[in-house]
């Protein structure tokens, strides 16, 4: 099955992966579908390498290989690593910002 961008859906492919991700899928299906179920299944999956998206409906789809450049954190395409942000310098910023909204403001 090919999702909107080309790619192949690995779900529809499960033979074709490490038998480790498939062990980790095949659990997954036998459990109940929920958010807290896809986010486990994301958990496990990531460090292997692999990544999905799901729906409203907590119905994983498009499991995909991550691309090397995206594993283990590393930045790339404009994203920054939580690590590499400077959040000391918001400190002086945070402070000038109003704790309140004065009644004649935010209605």
């Amino acid at each position: 099955m090919k999702t909107e961008i080309g790619n192949v859906d690995l779900f529809e492919h499960l033979e074709t992966l490490p038998d480790e991700v498939q062990e980790i899928v095949l659990a997954f299906s036998e459990g109940d579908n929920d958010y807290e179920a896809c986010k486990a299944l994301e958990v496990s999956l990531k460090p292997l390498g692999f990544t999905f998206d799901w729906g409203l409906d907590a119905e994983p789809y498009d499991l995909r290989e991550i691309p090397q450049s995206e594993r283990n954190g590393n930045a790339s395409e404009g994203k920054v690593a939580l690590e590499e942000l400077d959040l000391s310098r918001l400190d002086g910023l945070c402070s000038t910002i109003p704790n309140r909204v004065s009644p004649s403001h935010g209605r």
